[in-house]
């Protein structure tokens, strides 16, 4: 009877220790501390052999960190525990997509879809990999399924943009680039490749103080924007120095339309600061995830090296 208690106090003790080791690599897997992150899932696996959980973690983190091949081991594994894991099947497809593949991938990521038709990400992952593969227009019908099932999937919304946007069809590929915008505004790259497919349609300007609610505003890259102005020689000769605060019409195409000066160190600066500002790349406003014409401040500094 002692022998059968202390049997059953190490068997708890291991799982309560792998369980602790577990949930140190769920949490450094969310700060993106990979290194750590795979560490404690493989000494979760070491207390616990079976736990295949701790070794699809240990893998994505092994992914992050390009060990592909470390990776792969360490899903196989899940997969014998367990053949019927459809996340452990699609975890190796997107692995063999990874590796060039792509054949035995599309074949491993129908074998995840079959074993689990809801998984939205088995889907993904099938269009994703059709979409580097010889037959790219085949990833259509797989991602418009992963939209379907997951309407929060923002990555399916972005491949099927892109999907469209190459083939020049760029009504399906805006509307798909909203979408995601919808899910998630600070999708910044979403919002570049939104510009690309959008047109200006010369709605009515917004008037420069008008109340215009948006889920973000236009946005440049101020740092690429200082380096671009041309200081004035009439001002560096005097060793003039100061800010010119910019107000820009952003149209939803992203380009500059209007501007006024706001407030200026000197009148000698604003013509530098006005042609920098109506030259500028822009990304328009954002409004439940389409673009719309919004005015933003732009400061421009002018410091005397």
């Amino acid at each position: 009877m002692k022998l059968w208690g202390i049997g059953l106090l190490l068997v708890t003790s291991s799982v309560a220790l792998s369980q602790s080791s577990l949930d140190k690599a769920k949490k450094s897997y969310s700060e993106r501390d990979y290194a750590k992150a795979s560490a404690f899932a493989l000494m979760a696996v070491h207390e616990n052999p079976k736990n295949s959980e701790a070794m699809i973690i240990a893998g994505d983190a092994l992914v992050e960190l390009n060990k592909l091949d470390s990776a792969m081991i360490l899903y196989k594994s899940a997969e014998k525990l367990s053949p019927k894991n459809a996340a452990a099947v699609r975890k190796i497809g997107q692995v063999l997509s990874k590796q060039g593949k792509h054949p035995e991938a599309i074949k491993t990521l129908q074998k995840s879809v079959s074993l689990n038709n809801k998984d939205s990400y088995s889907y993904l992952a099938l269009g994703e990999a059709m979409l580097k593969s010889d037959a790219p227009d085949q990833a259509e019908q797989p991602l418009l399924k992963a939209k379907e099932i997951n309407k929060q999937l923002a990555q399916a919304c972005v491949l099927l943009g892109e999907f469209y946007q190459s083939r020049g069809k760029a009504d399906p590929a805006r509307s798909n680039f909203e979408d995601a915008l919808r899910i998630d505004a600070n999708l910044l790259d979403v919002r570049k490749k939104l510009v690309s497919v959008t047109l200006d349609d010369n709605e009515r300007d917004p008037a420069r103080d008008e109340p215009i609610a948006v889920d973000k505003d236009p946005y440049v890259d101020l740092g690429v924007l200082n380096r671009s102005v041309v200081y004035p020689q009439v001002a560096k000769r005097a060793g003039i120095e100061g800010k010119v605060t910019v107000r820009v019409l952003v149209r939803k195409d992203g380009k500059a339309r209007k501007n006024f000066v706001v407030s200026t160190d000197s009148e000698l600066l604003n013509k530098s600061a006005i042609d920098a500002v109506m030259q500028a790349k822009y990304l328009p406003a954002i409004q439940n995830g389409k673009p719309l014409a919004c005015w933003i401040t732009v400061p421009i500094a002018f410091k005397l090296k």
